[in-house]
């Protein structure tokens, strides 16, 4: 699906937003789950890969799980098959009730 211009704008500042609130409050799950999104949703892949990698690292049972997806989406798009099926493998073991954001 095609995003219009505003809309990735607004992804764009939302990220920005969110990386001042993690400077600020560092580690925090659900603001790195939603770091993550933003970056997802504004298409830029390599901050999402690097940003949701951290919220697996620190989070392995997180209750964002569909941040797992979007993680394997983001490796798909740069690339990463390998790693990206071995997030989809994660993601798929993970509970049917998560918290989405």
């Amino acid at each position: 699906f095609k995003k219009s211009r505003k809309e990735l704008k607004s992804y764009y500042e939302a990220s920005n937003d969110l990386e001042q609130l993690n400077d600020h409050i560092e580690g925090n799950e659900f603001i790195l789950f939603l770091l993550g999104k933003s970056y997802y949703l504004s298409r830029d892949y390599a901050s999402a890969n690097e940003v949701f990698a951290r919220l697996i690292e620190l989070y392995p049972d997180t209750e964002y799980a569909i941040g797992l997806f979007q993680y394997a989406e983001s490796l798909k798009y740069e690339g990463r098959y390998a790693e990206a099926s071995m997030m989809y493998s994660k993601f798929k073991r993970t509970k049917t009730h998560c918290k989405t954001g």
